[in-house]
């Protein structure tokens, strides 16, 4: 007897049926039979029975359909055997030790003037004193691990690229020493790259950067702009990103509200006018949130309006030839961001560990430890280092279960959901509403998946 993953997406692209299970983050095409047989199945056990059960495959599929389904995590021999590779997986990578992903703000200082940051008018900058103190805890940190990967932010990570390079490099040559494996990424509004500074980040092992725009043209320069001139950024960007995708990935993040929902497909085409390499940029929409700390000017889309919309933001991209990027957790670990694991921390200028980036701005009173004078870390608050996983999303009475991106985000936000208390899809991806839709979007193009996973980055 075997089981059907509670998993299965199944989607018909043209006259072609396909499976995709989002454990294995794998999809296959089948036979119409094979596919029905799983479909209907499915379907009937869910009317009859709570969804958390998984239904019984019928012992009408041949055995090379039943080897493949096997290998692809789409069927199981036991009942209880996907429920329990979901938690030991998940289980496993929260306490991992061999692996540290630390978020890095050399500053808080920037030269754009946006009304929704959360960091607005802090001028913090890490003196040159905690700059040496924290190159001293991660020389010693990669002596210890098998992966790290570092995402440089702020502020503006530029205006203290200097540090940065002088960090990276200590920690590239010791990680050449240990054999730890190094990668890093990095935030940064775009205006003060240069071709100098990526091939900078190429000899620094950034392998990727994150850049925003807040709408087209029009509505872009109105919020991101010089604090110096209050000049628009939209122009200087886009030609900054046109040069740096030639060597480097660019993941395109659009921030997304009610005031400029209406003029992303003009944004969409201003952005597939530009000189840049299509096959190294992603696009990537998430709603403008309101912080802790303050609230942004702007009319906000809900959580579960955003779920609702973003299908069209993907028909449009796809309309004009645009990568379109899935949720980073696809095929990679198994918790949600750095809040979630016990090696993940965001790093203040002064040296402060953070379990999410919005707590660096409301309160010092969240931070979880410090990096000591001699470079060794300490947890001071262990109530709040460990909130984010105290409570597993695979737990027996964890709403999450009963959802199939479950594999996919590992749980929901707990910061969104504290924003967002009275709403039912607060701290859930979008890919809840519109991974059907994607995944139809990745067969037609033949794309691997992985090419979509924005593994190197932890924001929520």
């Amino acid at each position: 007897m075997y089981y059907i993953s509670k998993y299965n997406y199944y989607l018909t692209v043209g006259n072609k049926y396909y499976i995709y299970n989002t454990i294995s983050n794998r999809y296959k095409e089948f036979p119409p039979a094979v596919f029905n047989t799983l479909q209907n199945a499915d379907r009937a056990a869910v009317e009859i029975i709570d969804a958390n059960y998984n239904s019984i495959l019928p012992a009408t599929i041949d055995s090379d359909n039943i080897e493949v389904l096997l290998s692809l995590r789409m069927i199981y021999s036991s009942v209880m055997h996907e429920e329990r590779l979901l938690k030991m997986a998940h289980d496993s990578d929260v306490v991992n030790t061999a692996f540290s992903s630390l978020i890095i703000l050399p500053n808080l200082s920037c030269n754009l003037n946006c009304h929704y940051c959360y960091e607005k008018d802090k001028n913090e900058l890490m003196s040159l004193d905690q700059e040496k103190t924290l190159t001293s805890f991660l020389t010693s940190e990669v002596r210890n691990k098998k992966w790290l990967n570092i995402r440089w932010s702020g502020g503006e990570p530029l205006l203290s690229w200097n540090k940065i390079k002088r960090i990276s490099q200590q920690i590239i040559d010791e990680c050449n020493k240990s054999g730890c494996n190094y990668s890093a990424s990095i935030i940064t509004n775009g205006t003060l790259l240069s071709d100098d500074k990526v091939d900078d980040f190429l000899k620094y092992s950034v392998k990727a950067a994150q850049i925003t725009l807040d709408g087209d043209s029009s509505l872009h320069d109105k919020i991101r702009h010089f604090k110096s001139n209050g000049q628009g950024t939209f122009g200087i960007i886009m030609k900054n990103i046109g040069q740096a995708s030639k060597k480097i990935k660019i993941h395109l993040r659009i921030n997304v509200d009610k005031n400029n929902f209406v003029n992303i497909p003009h944004l969409f085409d201003e952005i597939a006018s530009t000189h840049l390499d299509r096959d190294n940029v992603q696009l990537f929409c998430r709603p403008v949130m309101c912080s802790l700390a303050r609230t942004p000017n702007t009319k906000l889309f809900s959580p579960s309006e955003f779920l609702e919309i973003e299908e069209h933001l993907l028909k449009w991209a796809k309309e004009r030839d645009l990568q379109y990027s899935f949720h980073r957790g696809m095929g990679n670990r198994s918790f949600r961001c750095c809040m979630n694991a016990v090696e993940g921390f965001y790093i203040s200028p002064d040296l402060l560990l953070y379990k999410c980036p919005m707590y660096i701005d409301y309160d010092k009173r969240h931070s979880v430890g410090y990096i000591d004078k001699d470079g060794n870390m300490k947890i001071t608050n262990i109530k709040e280092f460990s909130i984010g996983f105290k409570n597993s999303p695979y737990d027996e009475h964890s709403k999450c279960r009963r959802c199939k991106v479950l594999p996919i985000c590992n749980g929901e936000c707990f910061m969104q959901r504290i924003l967002s208390p009275s709403d039912e899809n607060a701290g859930c991806i979008p890919e809840k509403k519109s991974m059907a839709e994607k995944m139809k979007y990745a067969i037609e193009n033949s794309l691997e998946l992985h090419a979509f996973n924005r593994s190197s980055f932890l924001e929520i």
